[in-house]
């Protein structure tokens, strides 16, 4: 069976997404298989070790690109792809920050 590591994400942001791929990512039924799915360069990524295929990467890629566009604290549509934060989520981080 697939294995699937918790996510090192803890924001809800990307919870959806998450669960989403990590459906995909069972249905292969491989117990070769171990994901861990985290955070970095404000996109979801997903650690596959060596046992990845055009498959698995196809999925990982479909979830990567979607993460750009949604925020990893409220789940929102974002606008700047370089951060990970929509605008509202980003002024009340600076907000709680100060």
């Amino acid at each position: 069976m697939t294995k699937i590591k918790k996510a090192m994400v803890g924001n809800k942001g990307w919870q959806h997404l998450i669960q989403e791929t990590n459906e995909k990512l069972k249905t292969l039924n491989n117990p070769k298989l171990e994901f861990f799915p985290y955070q970095k360069y404000g996109t979801l990524r997903y650690n596959t070790g060596i046992y990845s295929t055009e498959e698995i990467d196809r999925i990982i890629d479909d979830a990567e690109e979607k993460s750009e566009h949604i925020c990893i604290a409220c789940g929102s549509t974002k606008e700047d792809q370089e951060k990970s934060l929509c605008k509202n989520c980003l002024a009340q981080f600076r907000k709680e920050e100060k």
